[in-house]
Protein backbone atom coordinates (compact mmCIF):
# COMPACT_ATOMS: atom_id res chain seq x y z
CA UNK A 1 0.00 0.00 0.00
CA UNK A 2 1.00 3.24 -0.65
CA UNK A 3 0.90 4.73 2.84
CA UNK A 4 3.10 1.88 3.98
CA UNK A 5 5.86 2.42 1.49
CA UNK A 6 6.28 5.98 2.56
CA UNK A 7 6.66 4.83 5.83
CA UNK A 8 9.20 2.61 4.87
CA UNK A 9 11.39 5.21 3.18
CA UNK A 10 11.21 7.18 6.43
CA UNK A 11 8.29 9.81 5.82
CA UNK A 12 5.97 10.40 8.83
CA UNK A 13 2.93 11.78 9.85
CA UNK A 14 1.51 10.11 6.62
CA UNK A 15 -2.11 10.77 5.93
CA UNK A 16 -5.13 9.83 3.76
CA UNK A 17 -8.21 12.06 2.89
CA UNK A 18 -11.13 11.04 0.86
CA UNK A 19 -12.19 13.42 -0.92
CA UNK A 20 -14.02 11.41 -4.19
CA UNK A 21 -17.50 13.03 -3.23
CA UNK A 22 -16.14 16.56 -3.96
CA UNK A 23 -14.33 15.25 -7.27
CA UNK A 24 -16.66 12.58 -8.40
CA UNK A 25 -20.21 14.52 -8.97
CA UNK A 26 -18.37 17.17 -11.16
CA UNK A 27 -16.33 15.32 -12.80
CA UNK A 28 -19.86 13.38 -14.13
CA UNK A 29 -21.31 16.73 -15.15
CA UNK A 30 -18.58 17.86 -17.02
CA UNK A 31 -18.15 14.03 -18.76
CA UNK A 32 -22.15 14.62 -19.33
CA UNK A 33 -21.26 17.05 -21.94
CA UNK A 34 -19.20 14.50 -24.38
CA UNK A 35 -20.28 10.80 -23.47
CA UNK A 36 -23.25 9.52 -23.06
CA UNK A 37 -24.76 7.71 -19.78
CA UNK A 38 -23.72 4.34 -20.14
CA UNK A 39 -20.44 4.55 -21.60
CA UNK A 40 -17.24 4.24 -19.55
CA UNK A 41 -15.96 7.34 -18.72
CA UNK A 42 -20.20 8.29 -17.34
CA UNK A 43 -18.98 5.04 -14.95
CA UNK A 44 -16.82 6.70 -12.51
CA UNK A 45 -19.39 8.58 -10.40
CA UNK A 46 -21.27 4.70 -10.34
CA UNK A 47 -18.10 2.78 -9.38
CA UNK A 48 -17.57 5.82 -6.53
CA UNK A 49 -21.18 5.31 -5.27
CA UNK A 50 -20.58 1.83 -5.07
CA UNK A 51 -17.24 1.67 -3.30
CA UNK A 52 -14.82 0.46 -5.95
CA UNK A 53 -13.42 3.54 -7.38
CA UNK A 54 -11.98 6.72 -4.45
CA UNK A 55 -10.18 9.74 -5.10
CA UNK A 56 -7.78 10.77 -2.27
CA UNK A 57 -4.92 13.19 -0.82
CA UNK A 58 -1.98 11.98 0.88
CA UNK A 59 -0.03 13.86 2.60
CA UNK A 60 3.33 13.24 4.10
CA UNK A 61 6.22 14.98 6.40
CA UNK A 62 10.20 14.57 6.02
CA UNK A 63 12.10 14.83 9.03
CA UNK A 64 14.58 17.43 9.15
CA UNK A 65 18.00 16.09 8.99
Amino acid sequence: MLTSSLERVGLTGVSVTSIGASVWPGWDRWLAGMWEPGTWPRNFLRAFREGTLDYFTVTAERPAV
